[in-house]
């Protein structure tokens, strides 16, 4: 499964260097797909969380070309929306995705990787987009739980290389490695401006 998302991911490059948009949604909607039926697989085959990761990485991978080539901002925003679904998927039993995401934290860490690096490229709205939908973890998890997280994320993003120890058939990169770790403190900010924006909608 590892090499057939690898060799996807190939094929979403080839599509994205020839500019086929219509296609490149298909093959998102695709992904998609199979991110929802690995998750739900995943408490009879554990395994299959790491494939959603790398499924996740092959849409960070495409944001992240598209923004560089300057692609329509509709387009990337619909992107965008479709890979914030992956800690998200439909029917998800919230006992479960609390205890899923409390300890597996690839989703978020691709996901708030993506954000470091529009705020580096000071594309703040999309990072904000993102931070408001990992404030929404705070529902799922509680605040302790939600912190805690937060805490372990931020400090694998900024302790972590790009390499891992060990080679596999697939080299030894890290997908989870965001180059912008300088960036944390300032998303952290914009998650606490949310959190605040939210207690003040709440009736007193």
């Amino acid at each position: 499964l590892y090499n057939l998302v690898f060799h996807y991911g190939q094929f979403l490059g080839y599509l994205m260097e020839n500019q086929q948009v219509d296609r490149i949604r298909t093959c998102i909607g695709y992904f998609v797909f199979y991110g929802q039926q690995c998750f739900n697989a995943i408490p009879r085959a554990k395994s299959l969380a790491f494939i959603l990761d790398v499924l996740a990485f092959e849409m960070q991978k495409l944001l992240l070309s598209i923004h560089q080539k300057n692609w329509d901002r509709e387009l990337q925003l619909e992107m965008l929306q479709k890979f914030l679904v992956f800690d998200n998927f439909q029917d998800m039993d919230k006992n479960f995705g609390r205890q899923f995401f409390s300890q597996n934290h690839g989703i978020r860490l691709l996901h708030i990787g993506l954000a470091l690096y529009y705020l580096n490229q000071q594309e703040d709205e999309f990072a904000r987009i993102i931070a408001e939908d990992t404030v929404q973890d705070m529902d799922l998890l509680g605040e302790n739980l939600f912190s805690k997280t937060m805490a372990a994320i931020f400090a694998r993003l900024q302790f972590s290389g790009p390499t891992f120890w060990e080679d596999t058939d697939r080299g030894n990169l890290n997908i989870y490695y965001t180059p912008y770790q300088n960036e944390i403190s300032y998303f952290k900010k914009i998650q606490e401006e949310i959190l605040a924006e939210s207690e003040k909608k709440i009736p007193a």
